[in-house]
């Protein structure tokens, strides 16, 4: 699965649900940096992803090779300020190409909501 997704050159939205484990989010993580016309980017109730895990999604919106419009995480519920910093130093990155940001019930706390929003004033695109 993780190399068909890594050969693709095609594929525009991903959709990653139901609890997956730490080492099979990572790994598609990792392959999803070379699929280049990526466009959608939708991650929910992924509950065990650790913190290399969040570090490989940040290494992704960071990286520029993706120039994601829409981006959906939810229901990620051990996030933690860690997985919070890594997703905002991504965001950073991402520039204006995003364009729709949604983050639901990720067990964000103030701090992190903090680290968020200063993030976000880099994503010049967001309607």
């Amino acid at each position: 699965f993780v190399g068909g997704i890594a050969r693709s050159q095609s594929i525009r939205r991903i959709c990653i649900f139901n609890n997956l484990s730490n080492e099979a989010f990572t790994s598609i993580m990792r392959a999803l940096p070379s699929v280049s016309q990526l466009e959608q980017l939708i991650i929910g109730e992924s509950n065990n992803v650790g913190p290399d895990g969040w570090s490989h999604l940040g290494f992704l919106l960071g990286s520029g090779v993706c120039k994601l419009k829409k981006f959906h995480l939810y229901r990620n519920n051990y996030m933690g300020n860690e997985g919070v910093d890594v997703l905002s130093n991504g965001l950073r990155g991402i520039g204006s190409s995003l364009k729709e940001l949604v983050l639901e019930d990720n067990s964000i706390d103030s701090e992190g909501l903090s680290t968020l929003v200063e993030a976000l004033q880099t994503c010049t695109g967001l309607e």
